[in-house]
């Protein structure tokens, strides 16, 4: 309890730091204009499912949008949906999906990095994350990129984890996040999963159980 509360202490200016950074991609989401016309069409096509309550044949004005899966334009969709109820249409109502990728993307970063690294102090390469350009400009667009960003880490994390405990609910939330980030821009993000589990099934010191499992978890988003 003491070294929790030390750490604390001693991160407080970086979790400062990490704060104002998300309150000011919060405002700067609410206040930016359409910055491309790829978010507009995103936007665009998530409002119109609205019009047409079609969630399969999705289209920007009359023509089919079926290049990437439905993923994110559902989640813009609800975003829409929520925020509707109280307000005008407005583009920010569709970046909510991203702003909050933001977040869990921070958040599973910090995870990840402690499961891989053990005592490893995360909160300085976080402030520096959430301050770069990139990281910004991602997270003020109604677009794909943040949130496959945040399910894929996720993913990343309850996989390995399931390597490291014995009972847990890991794989579900393996398989779960797995398939969100599928749905949302498709199985590129399973390379890295691939890779790590070639390893693990070379490691001598875990069991053939846990490696079964993970074999038939990886079955089951394939």
């Amino acid at each position: 309890m003491l070294n929790f509360i030390h750490r604390i202490i001693i991160n407080t200016p970086i979790l400062v730091i990490i704060f104002f950074s998300i309150m000011c991609v919060a405002i700067m989401v609410y206040i930016t204009p359409v910055i491309d016309r790829d978010e507009a069409r995103y936007a665009q096509t998530s409002f119109q499912i609205s019009e047409t309550n079609d969630f399969i044949n999705l289209k920007f004005d009359e023509s089919l949008r079926l290049k990437k899966p439905p993923g994110i334009y559902w989640m813009q969709f609800a975003s829409y949906k929520i925020f509707n109820n109280f307000l005008d249409k407005e583009i920010w109502m569709f970046r909510i999906p991203s702003f909050l990728s933001l977040i869990l993307m921070l958040l599973f970063t910090h995870k990840l990095a402690r499961l891989l690294f053990y005592d490893l102090n995360t909160m300085i390469p976080l402030a520096a994350l959430a301050g770069t350009i990139i990281v910004i400009f991602e997270s003020l667009q109604a677009t794909t990129d943040m949130a496959y960003t945040a399910f894929s880490l996720m993913s990343y994390y309850y996989f390995i984890k399931c390597f490291q405990e014995e009972k847990n609910y890991s794989h579900i939330f393996f398989i779960i996040t797995s398939l969100i980030a599928m749905l949302i821009k498709g199985p590129i993000f399973l390379i890295i999963v691939g890779i790590v589990l070639i390893f693990k099934l070379a490691d001598l010191n875990i069991s053939m159980k846990k490696k079964i499992i993970q074999l038939s978890n990886l079955s089951i988003v394939i």
